[in-house]
């Protein structure tokens, strides 16, 4: 289902995180967390429209301030099928280090209202006597019913880094309801 050659994967969103007045962590006296990320976000987009063939969509392409909100808009209004927020992590000790990829978690109540709205969702008209599914998912539960491809993503990228020697930190893998993920249905 991740395959980039599958028809419905034609659409990424890549978000270079922070932007604007948010500079993120400082990684030296003259680079910040937000200059990074679009450099890799920008780099990425090259990389993927060029060797994929995939559409790629940036939530920002300049240095400004877009709230995690208006990233989710920026990825559903896209149709995306995949989004990817980078960030860089920091840390007080030194000896902690290495990538991480984080994938969406839903808590127990964001998954157990969106069992209750698909299960509402079909309805039936009297006119026609018609099953018509209705896709509504409220905004702050959006990722609920992606928990899983995202976590089969996360351990695909997990896997490649580390494939590429990139230096993986002890847990490589996580799951955590951030925020700029929550309203992305994708």
């Amino acid at each position: 289902p991740l395959s980039p050659t599958s028809a419905s994967t034609q659409t990424i969103v890549v978000d270079p995180g922070h932007g604007g007045d948010d500079s993120g962590v400082k990684v030296s006296d003259d680079t910040v967390e937000k200059q990074l990320t679009l450099d890799i976000a920008k780099r990425t987009k090259a990389l993927v429209e060029s060797r994929l063939g995939l559409r790629v969509v940036l939530t920002r392409d300049e240095d400004r301030t877009i709230s995690a909100d208006d990233r989710a808009l920026i990825a559903n209004n896209s149709r995306a099928s995949l989004f990817l927020s980078l960030h860089f992590n920091a840390a007080l000790t030194p000896s902690i280090s290495g990538a991480q990829v984080y994938s969406a978690a839903a808590d127990r109540e964001s998954q157990d209202a969106l069992r209750q709205t698909q299960a509402a969702g079909a309805k039936v008209t009297a006119a026609t006597c018609v099953v018509r599914s209705i896709d509504f998912v409220r905004w702050d539960m959006a990722q609920a019913r992606h928990v899983e491809q995202s976590a089969a993503l996360a351990g695909i990228l997990a896997e490649a880094f580390s494939a590429a020697q990139l230096p993986m930190a002890s847990r490589p893998i996580q799951q955590a309801p951030l925020r700029v993920l929550a309203g992305v249905d994708m």
